[in-house]
């Protein structure tokens, strides 16, 4: 089960609007990391906000769970992240309030798989009398919602076919 949720996630992150903004994410979690000067820069923003200064996560293909959590820290930085790319100009990099609507929206599609993965993922009790619930939970939180944009509408139908299966 937990293999057919990495299926359904990878999947629903491949959609295209949604990948195209992970894709920018991903490259300014990069640029932050091999860029001494900016990363100090966002030190500096994440103080003057009162946030704790934290790096960005850059997220590893083979891991979905990687991605979501590289969605959820540039979410909760965006702040310092946004201010660094306008004062250093650096537009390829800023993502619009389309794509951070977009990054929210497909964050809390995935939470409930990181849960689901983590509770298959334990050996300190038997996980296969759980699969049947999570697979009923995690259809459940597919169901597409009036408010969606089209994008996660579409990942919720992508990643329901594949846990369907």
């Amino acid at each position: 089960m937990a293999h057919t949720i990495n299926l359904a996630a990878r999947k629903g992150l491949a959609q295209r609007s949604v990948a195209t903004s992970v894709s920018r994410l991903k490259a300014a979690a990069q640029h932050f990391k091999h860029s001494p000067t900016d990363s100090y820069l966002l030190e500096a923003k994440q103080k003057l906000l009162g946030m704790k200064p934290i790096q960005l996560i850059n997220d590893c293909p083979t891991r979905w769970n990687s991605t979501y959590d590289m969605i959820c820290r540039a979410a909760d930085q965006q702040a310092p992240v946004a201010a660094v790319i306008m004062e250093k100009k650096l537009s390829r990099l800023e993502l619009t309030s389309v794509e951070w609507t977009l990054m929210e929206k497909v964050k809390d599609v995935l939470r409930p798989f990181k849960v689901a993965t983590q509770a298959l993922s334990t050996e300190n009790y038997p996980t296969a009398s759980a699969v049947l619930p999570l697979q009923y939970v995690l259809l459940t939180q597919l169901k597409p919602s009036t408010d969606d944009p089209a994008g996660v509408k579409e990942m919720k139908t992508m990643m329901s076919t594949d846990l369907k299966a």
